[in-house]
């Protein structure tokens, strides 16, 4: 799948390697034969590739799921399609712990939910399956200069260096991986 970068130039993005991309689809389908939804948390540092990722399988879905029954919330903004081509953006910022029921109305035929978010601790208490990613700490700190700029990029690396990488929330499904 081809992204347009904030410098305007068009990247090819892969998403997650086969392997761990199998493995989250089988989860998921796990997950799935019990309930009537399933609940992934995707986890990490600033600058490692969240909100990309939920942007990737927004487009091209998970596996044998199709991007029409995949809902993405992302920091507290969801993006709901409706007709065939516009897309609306609902924000509805954190009030505490709320386990994402505002957002129960926007995606209830949606049977695969997405939730990215540095820390789902604010917001959730548990999730099916949590997607732990990873990058090296180059590449990380490159990100966010690309995305802040030089003076802020940096500051914003280093305040988040000593970000705590383990889910602090219930899982059921541990996966991590690394971009």
């Amino acid at each position: 799948m081809r992204i347009k970068d904030q410098d305007g130039t068009w990247t090819q993005y892969k998403g997650l390697d086969g392997d761990t991309l199998a493995e989250l689809t089988q989860r998921t389908t796990e997950c799935l034969a019990n309930r009537p939804y399933v609940l992934i948390s995707i986890i990490g540092n600033k600058g490692i590739g969240k909100s990309l990722l939920g942007k990737y399988f927004r487009r091209a879905g998970i596996g044998s799921f199709r991007p029409r029954q995949i809902a993405v919330i992302d920091d507290d903004n969801m993006a709901v399609d409706f007709l065939f081509f516009f897309r609306r953006w609902n924000a509805i910022p954190c009030s505490g712990v709320d386990e994402l029921a505002p957002f129960y109305h926007l995606c209830a035929r949606k049977p695969v939910r997405i939730y990215i978010k540095s820390n789902p601790e604010s917001r959730i208490t548990r999730a099916d399956i949590v997607l732990l990613l990873t990058v090296d700490e180059k590449t990380r700190k490159q990100r966010l200069i690309k995305r802040y700029g030089s003076p802020k990029g940096e500051t914003v690396t280093l305040a988040t260096r000593e970000y705590d990488p383990g889910p602090k929330i219930a899982y059921q499904h541990l996966i991590a991986a690394s971009l």
